[in-house]
């Protein structure tokens, strides 16, 4: 099983974890600076390389900025630049149909991907979701995503 442990971004308001073809981020970062973005998006790419898994389906939950229409294009062309396999299920954790509404703005630049939008506490069924298009431990990953909640303090 492969399990990258947690790590933080964007003054440790963004947590990145992948644990088998599964990849997770949790932000409640008020403001993602195009140099925040910049890194986030490159550790990602070098913790790829470094287990020598590319994730398959992610999740991700954005409680306050979420990536602009520059900080999406930067991810696109990285994606293409490096020949990074496009995911083929993402599932976004949320409560706010604005971010319901960027969530489609991802699907401009990752078409061949499946989007879905899950209630903020609906990990359950946003994990067997992504379960079927890629194999992950499930019970792992529902106990990560608990603990980045608690790191990050969303459940206080």
């Amino acid at each position: 099983m492969l399990d990258t442990g947690g790590h933080m971004y964007f003054g440790g308001a963004c947590y990145f974890r992948q644990v088998d073809a599964l990849a997770m981020s949790l932000c409640v970062a008020q403001d993602l600076s195009d140099e925040g973005w910049d890194e986030y998006v490159m550790a990602g790419y070098h913790i790829t390389k470094k287990y020598g898994m590319a994730p398959k389906v992610s999740m991700a939950m954005f409680t306050g900025g979420f990536p602009s229409a520059v900080q999406r294009g930067k991810l696109a062309t990285h994606l293409k630049t490096h020949g990074i396999p496009p995911l083929v299920r993402v599932a976004v954790l949320t409560d706010n149909a604005l971010i319901r509404g960027a969530m489609t703005a991802f699907g401009w630049i990752m078409p061949r991907t499946t989007m879905r939008a899950f209630e903020v506490l609906d990990v359950g069924s946003c994990l067997k979701w992504l379960h079927v298009g890629a194999p992950f431990d499930q019970k792992t990953a529902s106990f990560v995503w608990a603990d980045a909640r608690r790191v990050l303090g969303l459940d206080e």
